[in-house]
């Protein structure tokens, strides 16, 4: 996630890892820190996420990661729910790294609200119709008691049926009637997608459902 254009690498920040951007330069950059500085921190505020259940070899505990987060930084403890339908409660607290990245910058930007992940099965990876179900039934359950549901998650559009199109479009037009907001991000690959259970991983044009719907908001990764 870019830090905008006027952003530089923070000399101070306690990471390795360069560039590295604070959560003040964040807000700054986008023009946020005026609203938390206001009292306008998120409070009252459900913020979920969707995301896939990790592979036990990139599965860390989500708490433990936002913990040391928040000591880094200098910010308040992280109020956090996890769903398990989907994906049953074995091992609810286990995030791989686009969860623990999404739910870093949601908590830098609304320090206050409460932060909400939908898991998927690890079954989803399995096949292209375990995926684009799973996809489906994710973004139900994570528009369903929310203000705000923040989706990172693509797949081609030539794995989705015109009817699971229509279920979409179904759960975003209910979203907008419960004023929930949607928002997804453009993806990596710009107008392509990696073709995930093809042999080759071929490039083909991306479907990113929200993303071709009226009822949702896309912004870049």
């Amino acid at each position: 996630m870019p830090a905008g254009p006027s952003a530089k690498a923070d000399s101070s920040c306690p990471l390795e890892q360069d560039p590295c951007y604070s959560p003040h330069q964040f807000r700054v950059a986008y023009g946020l820190q005026p609203l938390l500085d206001s009292g306008i921190d998120g409070r009252g505020v459900t913020v979920t996420v969707v995301s896939p259940t990790p592979s036990p070899d990139d599965a860390t505990d989500i708490r433990e990661d936002l913990a040391a987060f928040n000591a880094m930084f200098g910010l308040p403890a992280a109020r956090i729910q996890i769903v398990t339908t989907l994906a049953g409660a074995a091992a609810p607290w286990q995030a791989a790294g686009e969860e623990v990245g999404d739910f870093e910058m949601l908590h830098a930007i609304a320090p206050a609200a409460t932060l909400r992940v939908v898991l998927f099965p690890s079954s989803w990876i399995q096949n292209a119709a375990n995926a684009t179900a799973d996809m489906l039934a994710a973004l139900r359950l994570a528009v369903s008691g929310t203000d705000v549901a923040s989706i990172s998650w693509s797949l081609g559009e030539h794995y989705f049926t015109k009817a699971q199109v229509a279920q979409l479009h179904s759960i975003l037009l209910g979203a907008a009637a419960h004023h929930v907001t949607v928002l997804v991000s453009s993806g990596d690959n710009a107008a392509f997608s990696d073709d995930w259970f093809g042999a080759g991983r071929l490039r083909r044009p991306a479907f990113r459902p929200p993303t071709r719907s009226c009822w949702a908001s896309a912004a870049p990764r």
